[in-house]
C-alpha cells in the first residue's frame, strides 16, 4: 500500500505532530482506538506488547497499560478521555512512566479520505520544551511508526474477518 507517514518536531514549540493515512474507512480506524481488544493488537513498537490495566474509552473514562518488551521491560502510560466524538476525534491526556514533567495532552483527529481510505492526525502538547525534546528524542517516531504498520494488519483483519465493517 501507498500509505504516508509524516512527523513534525517544531524548533521552539513544545508540541509533535503527526500524519498517516490508512488505506481503510474512518469507521474501521476509529474502532480500532476504541475497542480495547483492538487497541492493545497494534500500540507500540513491534518488539513489545501492551498488557492493558484499564480502558474506558468515554469522556471522562481512561486508560492504563504497561508496554512490554521481549525481556519484560517496560514502560507505564495512563490517561484520561475528555472528548470522544465517534469517527471524528479523541482528545486525552497521557502520562509516562508517572513522571509529572511528562504529561502530554494529545489529540487525534480522523478523516474521511474517500475511496475507503483514512486520514489520522496527531497533535501532542506537552509541559516544556524538554519534556518534548525527551519524548522525541525516546523513540516515538518508531513507536508510531510500528504501531501503525501493525495498525494496517489489523484493520486489514477487521475487514476480512467479517465484522460487518467496510
Amino acid at each position: 500500500m501507498d500509505e504516508t507517514f509524516e512527523l513534525a518536531v517544531p524548533d521552539g514549540q513544545p508540541v509533535i505532530t503527526y500524519h498517516r493515512e490508512f488505506g481503510a474507512p474512518v469507521t474501521r480506524l476509529f474502532r480500532a482506538h476504541a475497542d480495547p481488544g483492538l487497541m492493545a493488537r497494534w500500540v507500540g513498537p513491534k518488539e513489545a506488547g501492551i498488557r492493558l490495566s484499564h480502558f474506558d474509552f468515554r469522556p471522562g473514562g481512561g486508560y492504563a497499560y504497561r508496554q512490554v518488551d521481549g525481556q519484560g521491560r517496560g514502560h507505564v502510560f495512563n490517561g484520561v478521555f475528555h472528548t470522544v466524538l465517534e469517527d471524528e476525534l479523541i482528545i486525552q491526556t497521557r502520562e509516562f512512566d508517572g513522571v509529572l514533567e511528562l504529561i502530554g495532552l494529545e489529540s487525534v483527529a480522523f478523516t474521511d479520505l474517500g475511496d475507503g481510505r483514512s486520514g489520522l492526525t496527531g497533535h501532542h502538547v506537552y509541559r516544556s520544551q524538554g519534556a518534548r525534546d525527551a519524548m522525541a528524542s525516546g523513540g516515538m517516531e518508531k513507536v508510531l511508526v510500528d504501531g501503525f504498520a501493525r495498525l494496517d494488519a489489523v484493520l486489514e483483519e477487521m475487514h476480512d474477518g467479517g465484522n460487518g465493517l467496510p
